[in-house]
């Protein structure tokens, strides 16, 4: 006897439907790694944590700008030496993956005098994504990192004398760290500093 001379169409139907469903578990379930070429969902994971290993304190963050900006403003002609003081206000801000779901639900009201109101509510609901690895590790999804904003500049120059060369230096101190002129201080450097 012939399986399909057995089958009617409601064993079809079960039979089609069984396998569907089997086919949306299988889909809910499937690794996010198989449609990343080249890095594991425990390697998306270790990327994506927010650690305190990985991220600048403030002091690091400083200093970092406090180097970078005086080995670029002494290679301008007519500074000289440089000494750099830079003061931020936090570390670094890091903004998060996040799934909004908004509902909005009107709401038209008569009371028994004959007056009328629309009540509107709203209703958000954020959820940070999530990444799941295959070793059970979560971590939160990472869009991206804002450097700190700059509460001062201290720039201490040989040249700072000169107004040319202080025009230069906060042009650059400017441009290099995204701050308007008020927050930066410029100041010639004491060159009798054992008197």
């Amino acid at each position: 006897m012939n399986i399909k001379d057995n089958m009617t169409p409601m064993r079809w139907l079960l039979l089609v439907a069984a396998l569907g469903f089997i086919l949306m578990v299988l889909v809910a379930d499937f690794n996010i790694s198989q449609s990343l070429p080249s890095d594991s969902v425990d390697d998306i994971v270790k990327k994506n944590a927010v650690t305190s290993s990985d991220a600048f304190g403030m002091r690091e963050y400083e200093e970092l700008y406090e180097r970078n900006l005086e080995k670029i403003l002494e290679k301008v002609a007519g500074v000289g030496q440089v000494s750099v003081m830079v003061n931020i206000d936090s570390t670094e801000e890091v903004v998060l993956g996040t799934n909004t779901r908004s509902t909005e639900r009107n709401t038209d009201e008569n009371d028994r005098q004959g007056g009328s109101r629309k009540v509107t509510e709203l209703t958000e609901d954020n959820q940070i994504v999530i990444l799941r690895g295959n070793s059970g590790g979560e971590t939160p999804v990472v869009i991206k990192r804002l450097k700190p904003n700059i509460r001062g500049i201290i720039i201490v120059a040989e040249g700072a004398n000169n107004i040319k060369t202080h025009a230069l230096l906060s042009e650059a101190a400017q441009r290099a760290l995204n701050v308007s002129a008020n927050k930066i201080s410029i100041l010639p450097m004491n060159m009798h500093e054992g008197n």
